[in-house]
């Protein structure tokens, strides 16, 4: 009797850790679609400045949405979408950053750092698609900030969007980013000076 009231606990305990685990990220093929039609004919009509730097990232962004879709279209089954972007976007990645294909793009600095947020910043309940555009939005293919700068502009996720507490613009976000390398280098520094010294200290010979 005992053991059959522990083995119902178990069972109950097991099925209530599922029932509230953290979501799956799913969502169809035909709503990532939807949002990567809408994101490509935003990044169409979108004006742009007329220099090579500015031509040149369009090209970049609508290059990089039509391999999105085209990876949707043929290998996305509406399920987990955070472990298939993640992992398309590694993919990309490693051809970008294949020494052949160098000379068609400069896009795999941004992949690398985009596959990095995905794995880090991303929140448990936000869509992997919204935030893959998102961060493609905020930086630059082309020259990408790094992650400190993108999450110093997301502050918290209200279930639909990333929020600031208060706006901040890209400059100030770069500048909070390099803040905190300087103080994690000088952290380094000292700590190494830290162990120079206590060698120094046990072998005053040396």
């Amino acid at each position: 009797m005992i053991r059959t009231g522990v083995f119902f606990i178990l069972i109950f305990a097991l099925n209530f850790g599922t029932a509230f685990a953290a979501p799956n990220h799913s969502f169809s093929k035909s709503d990532a679609l939807a949002i990567l039609a809408d994101w490509e004919k935003e990044v169409r009509q979108n004006p742009t400045e007329n220099d090579h730097q500015s031509l040149r990232e369009k090209d970049l962004e609508l290059e990089f949405v039509n391999r999105l879709i085209f990876q949707v279209e043929r290998n996305y089954q509406g399920n987990n979408a955070k472990k298939f972007f993640t992992e398309i976007i590694w993919d990309m990645y490693l051809t970008d950053s294949k020494a052949e294909n160098r000379s068609f793009g400069s896009s795999e600095v941004f992949l690398s750092t985009l596959h990095q947020a995905l794995e880090e910043v991303l929140e448990p309940q936000e869509n992997p698609l919204h935030f893959v555009k998102n961060f493609t939005r905020f930086t630059s293919i082309q020259d990408p900030v790094t992650i400190d700068a993108f999450a110093a502009t997301r502050n918290y996720f209200n279930g639909k969007t990333a929020l600031q507490a208060d706006p901040m613009s890209i400059n100030q976000a770069a500048e909070i980013a390099e803040d905190r390398l300087k103080k994690q280098a000088a952290i380094k520094e000292y700590n190494l000076l830290e162990e120079y010294q206590d060698l120094r200290s046990e072998f005053p010979k040396f």
